[in-house]
């Protein structure tokens, strides 16, 4: 029993680490010049978790308490890959519908033309993900302006949600689909499809 849960220890503290360090990946994409660049990044830093996994669980031998300290490490590490695998089903739908409500508005704000490009860029950050944000930033603007937006579907899927929201645009009512990711602690657009 013991060597089970010093090796799910391992693990799992392998697998939360870089977690971590892909969500946080952001802070040092000055490093991605090239794509070579980036699996040079990559490499580098799965050596350095595989050496500090190696580490920690050799100090992990000197402390009096081990086995109770791994399997407590190992139960808060399961639950917290659970959140982030599952992250929508532990939000009620009011709170998601809020939130995606918002996002949206957000997204068709970036249409008003007397915004400058730093307030155009701040918008595009706090609606969609990192890789689409860029591109609203720069001038891309919502294709239909929507009025009277309403709320019909909530679907969650593992990390993600998706929205089925209806509204009017020149007089004529459609349907939009935005599907939601959680990007750091909140949800972002990450996609959206224009339905009948």
């Amino acid at each position: 029993m013991r060597e089970i849960v010093n090796k799910a220890f391992r693990y799992l503290v392998f697998v939360f680490l870089f977690v971590v360090f892909v969500k946080f990946d952001y802070l040092i994409d000055f490093l991605y010049l090239n794509e070579m660049m980036l699996y040079m990044v990559y490499i580098l830093v799965l050596i350095a978790l595989l050496s500090f996994v190696r580490w920690l669980d050799r100090w992990m031998g000197t402390v009096h308490y081990k086995f109770p300290i791994q399997l407590i490490t190992c139960f808060l590490l399961i639950l917290f890959l659970i959140h982030e695998m599952f992250t929508p089903y532990f939000y009620t739908d009011h709170s998601l519908k809020e939130t995606g409500l918002e996002k949206i508005e957000m997204y068709h704000e970036l249409s008003n033309e007397e915004l400058s490009v730093v307030e155009r860029a701040k918008l595009a950050e706090d609606a969609f993900i990192k890789i689409q944000a860029h591109a609203y930033s720069v001038g891309q603007y919502p294709v239909d302006l929507v009025e009277k937006i309403e709320v019909i579907d909530l679907k969650r899927n593992y990390y993600q949600y998706e929205l089925t929201v209806k509204g009017e645009h020149n007089g004529i009512e459609k349907r939009y689909t935005y599907t939601f990711e959680k990007e750091g602690f909140v949800f972002k657009i990450s996609g959206f499809a224009v339905g009948n």
